[in-house]
C-alpha cells in the first residue's frame, strides 16, 4: 500500500488579517477531511470497532500549557496521522474541529489528536501565546523545519507536541 502524506504549505491567516470571504481556512479543512476518507470511518457508517483503543493523556500537566491529547489505535496496521488544533488562540474553529475528530473511529492505523494546543491563547482569544517572548509566542513557527539547522522544536509546548507525534504509544 502506498504511503499517503498531506502537507498544507499555507498560512491560513498570515498577519492576523481577516480571512472572511476566502477559502484560506476552509480549503485546508476540506483537504484534511478528504485525506481521512480512506483511513477513517465516520460515526454514521457501520463497522466493527472492537479492537479500537483510545488513550487520553495530558501534555505538560501542571503547567499553564497543560492540554489533552488523544491517541486512537485502530488495532490494524496503517498510517499514523496527527491533528493539532487551536494553534492560534484567535482561531477557535480548528480546536473545535480537532475535538470532533478525536472521537472518530478508525479502520486502520493510528490517529493522534491535540485539540487545544495553545490553551493560554485560546483562553485569552489571542493569536499568540500570552506572556512569551516574540521569538516563541507564535506556536505555529516553533515546530521543527527541514531547513532549520538543528531541526528541533523551539519552546516547551512545541517540543511536547512534536514528541507526542514521534513516540510509539
Amino acid at each position: 500500500m502506498r504511503s499517503r502524506k498531506l502537507e498544507i504549505l499555507m498560512d491560513a491567516n498570515p498577519a492576523g488579517t481577516d480571512s472572511t470571504g476566502d477559502c484560506s481556512l476552509l480549503c485546508p479543512l476540506i483537504a484534511l477531511l478528504l485525506f481521512f476518507a480512506a483511513a477513517v470511518k465516520l460515526p454514521a457508517a457501520a463497522q466493527e470497532t472492537s479492537s479500537l483503543v483510545t488513550t487520553k493523556t495530558v501534555l505538560l500537566p501542571g503547567t499553564r500549557f497543560a492540554t489533552e491529547s488523544y491517541i486512537i489505535h485502530s488495532g490494524h496496521p496503517g498510517p499514523t496521522v496527527m491533528i493539532v488544533g487551536g494553534v492560534h488562540g484567535n482561531e477557535p474553529a480548528g480546536a473545535e474541529a480537532a475535538g470532533n475528530i478525536s472521537h472518530w473511529p478508525l479502520k486502520t492505523g493510528r490517529l493522534i489528536v491535540i485539540p487545544r494546543a495553545n490553551m493560554p491563547g485560546l483562553d485569552a482569544n489571542k493569536r499568540l501565546i500570552p506572556g512569551l517572548g516574540t521569538n516563541l509566542s507564535n506556536l505555529n513557527r516553533n515546530y521543527p523545519m527541514a531547513k532549520q539547522a538543528d531541526n528541533e522544536a523551539r519552546g516547551e509546548l512545541a517540543q511536547a507536541i512534536s514528541l507526542s507525534g514521534c513516540m510509539d504509544h
